[in-house]
């Protein structure tokens, strides 16, 4: 049975990123999987995050999984939903 939380995880790995690239000032990158993207309100989020801290946003690399093929067009309709 899966719980349904690899967008959450997917969250959290980004916020963890973005917090060692404002401690260190070194690159990050973060893999995100599909499913996440496909998920109502991560990419909201996420672009409300990397606003949030553009410094940071800049130094972070955000690789998506060859799976986003799959789900690419829920996926380009969530970038155009949101804000």
């Amino acid at each position: 049975m899966r719980c349904r939380l690899v967008a959450r995880l997917d969250q959290l790995a980004l916020e963890m990123a973005l917090a060692a690239v404002r401690a260190d000032g070194k690159p990050r990158c973060v893999n995100v999987a599909a499913a996440s993207l496909a998920t109502a309100g991560f990419v909201a989020e996420v672009r409300q995050r990397l606003e949030a801290a553009p410094a940071e946003a800049s130094r972070l690399c955000v690789d998506f999984a060859e799976g986003v093929a799959l789900h690419g067009a829920r996926v380009r309709e969530a970038w155009a939903a949101s804000p």
